[in-house]
């Protein structure tokens, strides 16, 4: 599949499969991934080092604005530095910005892709719907 038909994958996801979606990858990776009623979703890697919170970004809203980001650190009343917020739409510079200064780590869809091809999980991209 060529980047541009991965890409257009992620695109074509709609909100549910993408937050499906992204909870799979992150155990294909190795990560224990949790969630009483949907995302926000709580993860752990296996040993227990590291642990962090996936917010999957909607796809149907597409670039994740300076304003959507905020709104997820102020969910988080403002300690958000164990957020990963999750786009396959990308995010605005502005977006970026808030991210940075608050801790979250933003995974856009360049890098959900490398995530894909180094875990060899093509078929996670194979239903988008």
């Amino acid at each position: 599949m060529s980047d541009a038909d991965e890409r257009a994958r992620l695109g074509a996801f709609g909100d549910e499969a993408f937050e499906e979606f992204v909870a799979a990858l992150w155990r294909r990776a190795g990560w224990r991934v949790a969630s009483a009623d949907g995302p926000p979703f709580d993860a752990a890697r296996s040993e227990g080092r590291r642990a962090t919170v996936l917010v999957p970004m909607a796809p149907s809203a597409g670039e994740v604005s300076a304003a959507r980001m905020r709104d997820v650190v102020a969910e988080r009343e403002g300690d958000a530095s164990d957020l990963t917020a999750v786009s396959p739409v990308g995010f605005s510079v502005e977006a970026l910005d808030v991210a940075d200064a608050h801790g979250v780590d933003a995974v856009g869809p360049d890098s959900l892709l490398r995530l894909v091809d180094a875990l060899d999980a093509d078929h996670l991209l194979a239903d988008p719907a």
